[in-house]
C-alpha cells in the first residue's frame, strides 16, 4: 500500500505543463504534512516558540542597552549579532506555522508557504552565516585587543573600520548562500480535484528525463 501511495504521488507531481487539478488524493496524515518528520514538527511545535521568545526579547534588551552612541560604537559587532538573531527567528517563523496541522492543512497557507519557503531558507541560512563570521570577527578583535592594542589604532586608521567589515560580511555571505534560493526548482500542483495542494521540488542538477522534463 505505501509503494502504491507513493507511486501515485509521483506520477500525480510529475514534471509537466498542465495546470488542471489531478485526481489523485494524498493521504491527509501524512503527505499532507509539511515538516520532514514527526521529530521535526514536535521540535518545532515545543522548543522553537520558548527560543525565540527568549532570544527576541534577550536580543531586544541588548539592542535597547547598546543603542547609546557611545556603547553603540564600542559593542557595534554584538549590536549587529543580535538585531541578526531576531532576525534568524522571524525566518524560521513560518517553518514553526507549517509544523500545525491546523495551518498544514489549509489550502491558503499551503500556498503561501510553498511559495516563500525556499526564500525564508535561503534568507536564514545568509544570517547563520553572517553570525558566524560576525563572531570570528568579534574573536580576532579581542585577541588582537589583548596582544598588540595598538595595531587596533593602525587599522582604524587604514579605514578597516567594523561598520567596513560588517558590509563586507554582509555582501560576501550573501553570494556565498544565495545558492538556496536557485539551486531547486519547484511546482504545485492541484491534487483531489483540487481540494488539496502539494509540492514537489527537485535539485536543478538532477535527472529530469524521469519526469519528462527538460534540465532548467
Amino acid at each position: 500500500d505505501n509503494f502504491a501511495e507513493l507511486h501515485l504521488i509521483e506520477a500525480a507531481l510529475k514534471w509537466d505543463n498542465r495546470t488542471e487539478p489531478l485526481d489523485a488524493c494524498l493521504n491527509t496524515s501524512t503527505h499532507q504534512e509539511l515538516s520532514g518528520s514527526h521529530l521535526e514538527a514536535t521540535l518545532f511545535q515545543w522548543l522553537f516558540p520558548i527560543f525565540a521568545v527568549a532570544g527576541i526579547v534577550g536580543n531586544a534588551l541588548n539592542m535597547l542597552v547598546l543603542r547609546d552612541k557611545k556603547m553603540k560604537r564600542a559593542y557595534f559587532l554584538f549590536y549587529c549579532i543580535a538585531l541578526s538573531d531576531i532576525f534568524f527567528f522571524f525566518a524560521l517563523a513560518p517553518a514553526w506555522l507549517a509544523s500545525y496541522k491546523f495551518f498544514a492543512q489549509d489550502m491558503l497557507f499551503r500556498h503561501l508557504f510553498f511559495n516563500i519557503k525556499v526564500h525564508f531558507y535561503g534568507f536564514a541560512n545568509w544570517v547563520s552565516a553572517f553570525n558566524i563570521w560576525v563572531v570570528c570577527l568579534i574573536s580576532l578583535e579581542r585577541f588582537i585587543a589583548v596582544h598588540d592594542p595598538m595595531r587596533t589604532n593602525r587599522m582604524e586608521l587604514a579605514g578597516l573600520t567594523n561598520k567596513r567589515v560588517i558590509l563586507v560580511i554582509i555582501i560576501l555571505t550573501f553570494i556565498f548562500t544565495s545558492y538556496v534560493h536557485y539551486n531547486t526548482l519547484c511546482k504545485v500542483k492541484q491534487l483531489c480535484h483540487g481540494t488539496q495542494l502539494a509540492q514537489a521540488c527537485m535539485d536543478v542538477r538532477a535527472d529530469w528525463s524521469r519526469f519528462g522534463g527538460k534540465n532548467p
